[in-house]
């Protein structure tokens, strides 16, 4: 994780999508996924600004909020992220 300088840490999360959300997901991210998985899940970047490093409750909070899509059409990909 990389810091701003203003006491910030700039947090990269992955989030993988079902392939009929991939639409919406863009959408609601403003960009296109990075990657597309053969089973049909599309992968984007997040990229958010905390002031506490590992605050993973936070950032499931700010997808689920952000997405609104049902339980299980999203997964974050806690290895490949920087939080």
């Amino acid at each position: 994780m990389k810091s701003n300088g203003f006491g910030r840490f700039e947090q990269t999360i992955i989030i993988r999508v079902d392939g009929e959300y991939a639409q919406h997901a863009s959408n609601c991210l403003k960009s296109e996924p990075f990657r597309i998985v053969g089973d049909g899940h599309h992968d984007f970047i997040f990229k958010r600004l905390t002031t506490t490093r590992g605050d993973d409750e936070d950032i499931v909070y700010d997808v689920d909020a952000m997405l609104n899509l049902k339980f299980g059409t999203w997964s974050i990909l806690w290895g490949e992220s920087e939080y």
